[in-house]
């Protein structure tokens, strides 16, 4: 069974793009969103898309921890996934490096994963093939959530 999606209007148009694409144009709507930048109706599962850039920023602003206990509340499922890999250019002042930057990614996705309700994933390619390769977990993901919702 084809689960619909709602993509928040914020999302790059690429990004609503593919994931009509991946879900099927019918299965998808873009809508102004309170949290979460995806969410199949039906499943009380929500999904946060971050550039690596943003992801590395919300961490060291706290925001992260205000935008997935937000969706926590509202959403029985929730997932933060992590596109791209250009990262040097950012990092080299704020985290100490490259390879200080990758251990906070590392460390904050590995957190996320060990609470209830909760899954995060990285995918470190860029462009259109690390966005086909995020809509691909969502799909499956999304699936996932929905059979749990189903089976209670």
């Amino acid at each position: 069974m084809a689960l619909d999606i709602k993509v928040d209007d914020r999302e790059p148009k690429r990004v609503q793009e593919m994931a009509k694409t991946v879900f099927g144009d019918e299965r998808v709507e873009i809508e102004r969103m309170k949290s979460g930048d995806f969410v199949a109706r039906g499943a009380q599962a929500a999904a946060e898309r971050k550039q690596i850039s943003d992801f590395l920023g919300s961490i060291g602003d706290k925001r992260i921890w205000k935008q997935t206990d937000g969706m926590g509340q509202q959403y029985e499922h929730n997932c933060v996934v992590v596109e791209g890999s250009h990262i040097e250019d950012f990092v080299a002042d704020i985290y100490g490096g490259h390879a200080a930057a990758i251990r906070k990614v590392i460390g904050v996705v590995a957190w996320l994963n060990h609470q209830d309700g909760w899954s995060a994933m990285w995918f470190p390619q860029d462009g259109d093939e690390g966005t086909r390769l995020l809509m691909n977990y969502l799909e499956a993901w999304f699936r996932q959530a929905d059979k749990k919702n189903k089976s209670k």
